[in-house]
């Protein structure tokens, strides 16, 4: 009879977790890199109000609005992309629960008849010395 790790090793669908996994990596570097590479927001700096021309202030105010709604959408599309990732973790993470929970039950009722069919022989071997 094996280990039980070893049937639990051989019972993962090794096939899925393999098609998965260059996945898996390349949407995980692809978000690490990016939030690796974005620079920090700008700050909104004091030199934005000693600005005495005021459509100059605006004008500003504007590129700094610009700036921070292009840094929200990245940041909302980095989020996306990490609940995806975090998405396709959770089902291969189910999918091999469930594999070794189907290996457990099978195990537990492997042991059953073990102990049954010891059981079974010992009555045998205890009738056939009795008998004799």
């Amino acid at each position: 009879m094996a280990f039980p790790w070893q049937v639990v090793i051989t019972a993962i669908p090794w096939k899925q977790v393999i098609e998965n996994a260059p996945k898996l990596a390349e949407g995980a570097q692809n978000l690490f890199s990016r939030i690796k590479k974005d620079k920090t927001p700008r700050d909104i700096s004091d030199d934005l109000f000693n600005v005495a021309d005021e459509s100059a202030q605006i004008k500003q105010m504007e590129t700094i609005v610009r700036e921070h709604r292009h840094e929200i959408q990245a940041l909302h599309r980095d989020l996306q992309d990490t609940t995806d990732l975090l998405h396709d973790l959770t089902k291969q993470n189910n999918d091999l629960v469930r594999t070794v929970e189907r290996l457990r039950q099978s195990n537990i009722r492997q042991r059953r008849v073990l102990a049954l069919f010891v059981f079974a022989l010992v009555l045998v071997i205890v009738y056939t010395l009795l008998k004799i």
